[in-house]
C-alpha cells in the first residue's frame, strides 16, 4: 500500500491524487476494513467483557461458597462447644450431687453414732446408779438387820 501511494503521490498533484483515490474506491476500501476492525474490536471488547464478568461471578461464587464453608464449621465449632459445656455442667452437678449425698451420709452416720455413743453412755449410768441403789439397799438392809440384832441381844 505504502509504495502504491508514494507512486501515486509522486505522479499525481495532490488533488488529482485523492480524484484518483475516489474514482478507485479506496476510501470504500479503508472504509470497510475500519468497520471490520471496529467491529472486531467491539467483539473482542465485548468477549473480554463478558470474560471479565464470568470471573468476577465465579470468585463471587467462591467467596460465597467459602464464607458459607466457614459459617457452617463455626457454627459446627460452636455447636461442639456448646455441647462439651453442657456436658462439663452435667458432669459437674453429677459430682456436686455425689457430694452433696456423700456429706449427708457422712453426716447421717456421725449423727447415728453421736446418738449411740449417747445412749450407751445414758445407759451406763443407768446402770451404775442401779448398781449404786442396789448397793445402798443392800448397805441399809445390812444395817438394820444389825440394828435388829443388837436390839434382839439386847
Amino acid at each position: 500500500m505504502k509504495k502504491l501511494f508514494k507512486s501515486i503521490s509522486i505522479q499525481l498533484e495532490e488533488k488529482q491524487m485523492v480524484r484518483y483515490l475516489l474514482e478507485h474506491k479506496y476510501f470504500d476500501c479503508l472504509k470497510e476494513i475500519l468497520i471490520i476492525h471496529i467491529y472486531n474490536n467491539n467483539n473482542n471488547n465485548n468477549n473480554n467483557n463478558n470474560n471479565n464478568n464470568n470471573n468476577n461471578n465465579n470468585n463471587n461464587n467462591n467467596n460465597n461458597n467459602n464464607n458459607n464453608n466457614n459459617n457452617n464449621n463455626n457454627n459446627n465449632n460452636n455447636n461442639n462447644n456448646n455441647n462439651n459445656n453442657n456436658n462439663n455442667n452435667n458432669n459437674n452437678n453429677n459430682n456436686n450431687n455425689n457430694n452433696n449425698n456423700n456429706n449427708n451420709n457422712n453426716n447421717n452416720n456421725n449423727n447415728n453414732n453421736n446418738n449411740n455413743n449417747n445412749n450407751n453412755n445414758n445407759n451406763n449410768n443407768n446402770n451404775n446408779n442401779n448398781n449404786n441403789n442396789n448397793n445402798n439397799n443392800n448397805n441399809n438392809n445390812n444395817n438394820n438387820n444389825n440394828n435388829n440384832n443388837k436390839n434382839n441381844n439386847k
